[in-house]
């Protein structure tokens, strides 16, 4: 009702996955499913961090980074499964923009993130990696990219080795990670470093015109 009242277009919800009832009313009135989170959890009190490749170097961001960033962002979310690429009605070439806007924000914002590393390899830049603390006891990691070409050379674990060592420094205590449920690579890393499920939600989509 308040949609309609307000002449709002477009609305994106997220509903938990355990809230069978409320999924049943959103689909009764028209919304569509794009895409399910499941989020992971590391209680990181007793975390040892296990080594990843040598040759890959994981280090803080340097502003001299943000464009490279923006190029692997553009490329790395692309070809997405997220919910702005799964609509048929949003056009993917600004689906991907919203990604690319958003990595670049993480590096200039700190309300957005509070920390980004960077992975390089052989001097070359091909990912990064943004962490936000959410509370004194809790950070999350929110957004990474790693340049296609560059995928399956242990990047992305290296991430989360050196993002939960930066957190444990930090003083935290718990870590989260979200994904898409249909992205086994990631939870497969993840469960594999400790983490855990936590929870999943359902991201609905609805056009009100």
């Amino acid at each position: 009702m308040f949609c309609v009242e307000n002449s709002v277009k477009f609305l994106i919800a997220r509903c938990s996955t355990s809230d069978i009832r409320t999924i049943h009313a959103m689909e009764a009135s028209g919304y569509r499913l794009m895409d399910t989170l499941v989020y992971l959890q590391n209680d990181i009190e007793n975390y040892v961090p296990p080594t990843y490749p040598s040759e890959l170097i994981i280090q803080a961001l340097n502003p001299e980074d943000i464009p490279n960033i923006i190029k692997i962002a553009k490329e790395s979310f692309s070809a997405y499964q997220g919910h702005y690429h799964a609509d048929p009605r949003l056009d993917r070439v600004k689906a991907t923009e919203v990604y690319s806007s958003w990595a670049e924000r993480c590096c200039v914002d700190s309300t957005a993130a509070g920390h980004v590393l960077v992975a390089k390899l052989d001097g070359e830049l091909v990912g990064f990696r943004a962490i936000r603390i959410n509370t004194s006891e809790q950070a999350e990691f929110i957004l990474a990219g790693v340049t296609p070409g560059m995928r399956r050379r242990g990047i992305y674990r290296a991430f989360v080795i050196e993002g939960l060592n930066w957190c444990k420094a930090a003083g935290v205590t718990h870590v989260l990670n979200s994904t898409l449920l249909i992205n086994v690579a990631v939870q497969k890393v993840c469960t594999r470093l400790e983490f855990y499920t936590l929870e999943s939600f359902h991201t609905f989509h609805k056009w009100f015109d």
